[in-house]
């Protein structure tokens, strides 16, 4: 028989209401039933089933993230781990890739190629360069690299670290001061990483980035310490060197009732009468007529057979008489 039900919605046993489908579970539409996405999988809300993870995120407690710069999912998308040295990854790969010809991958992490001083040379997936002679088809300065910045090309002096030739300026415009947000290795501006901001110029290397502090989360070349727009949004928690907006969600039977939480000890446990899927803000949602929810429900438990519960939020199962 076919469900008179919308799509996403789930309803309480009696029928009597009907609601959307949480995020991070698979619904079960004619009982209200559900279950948490096992790791690897996510459910938007309204969405029945679990799906499986985009390729370019993880997924842990039904929820997606996307890695940022430097980072790939490891195998079952479950964390995202830094592309090892001689390889990068930028905001729009979905993998690590090696370091290509005419530059050099040097550290874990990294978001962006190096580019070959004038008289070096690289062949992929290096983490230096090595120098060539003027015959050298790939010699550092012969061509631009089809990776680089339109219009970059090699100049004839290298700019010290902390340093960057602004490349629009032309080969002989003198080294400028890394700006904020970033770092400057090899002559060229990198982003700080997701997770990391630099205040200050003239940084020179990736630890010169300082790690993002808890309760708060920093995207990608951010050039201040995060203010209260960066605060860890409600039902999730931030913990050091948090990289993406919505941080860790509150795990199952707990809810996040307040912005900036710093750690998993700040999610409390869920309150009686209303369960909690991971994620959840405020109390947490009322339990449905038909089912009771005791404090710390992750999810809403069907009243056995000979009791009932005659409103939403019951703790209890009442017996029929």
């Amino acid at each position: 028989m076919r469900s008179a039900l919308g799509a996403g919605l789930i309803s309480s046993e009696d029928k009597v209401q009907c609601r959307l489908c949480p995020a991070g579970f698979s619904c079960q539409p004619d009982t209200g039933s559900l279950s948490l996405c096992p790791p690897g999988k996510h459910s938007p809300e309204g969405i029945l089933q679990c799906l499986t993870c985009p390729v370019d995120s993880v997924c842990t407690s039904g929820f997606a993230h996307k890695c940022g710069p430097g980072k790939e999912p490891n195998s079952d998308q479950t964390v995202c781990q830094d592309c090892g040295p001689g390889f990068y990854s930028s905001g729009c790969s979905v993998q690590c890739l090696p370091c290509p010809a005419g530059g050099y991958c040097p550290q874990n992490g990294m978001s962006e190629p190096v580019l070959c001083p004038p008289g070096w040379t690289s062949s992929p997936g290096q983490t230096y360069c090595t120098g060539c002679n003027d015959s050298s088809v790939q010699c550092g300065g012969a061509s631009t690299p089809r990776w680089s910045l339109p219009g970059r090309r090699s100049s004839p002096v290298l700019c010290r670290a902390g340093t960057y030739r602004p490349w629009s300026a032309g080969e002989e415009s003198a080294c400028a001061i890394c700006p904020v947000g970033h770092y400057c290795v090899g002559g060229i501006t990198v982003p700080c990483p997701a997770g990391t901001y630099g205040a200050q110029e003239g940084l020179q290397k990736l630890t010169d980035c300082t790690i993002c502090p808890a309760g708060f989360y920093c995207l990608e070349s951010s050039s201040e310490k995060p203010g209260s727009q960066f605060l860890c949004p409600l039902g999730s928690y931030c913990e050091e060197g948090t990289a993406t907006m919505h941080g860790s969600p509150c795990p199952p039977g707990t809810a996040g009732e307040q912005l900036g939480q710093t750690s998993r000890a700040s999610c409390r446990r869920c309150r009686e009468g209303r369960f909690c899927p991971a994620g959840s803000t405020g109390p947490g949602l009322p339990c449905a007529r038909g089912r009771y929810c005791p404090a710390g429900t992750t999810e809403e438990v069907t009243c056995p057979q000979g009791t009932f519960t005659p409103h939403q939020g019951a703790i209890v199962a009442s017996k029929i008489y």
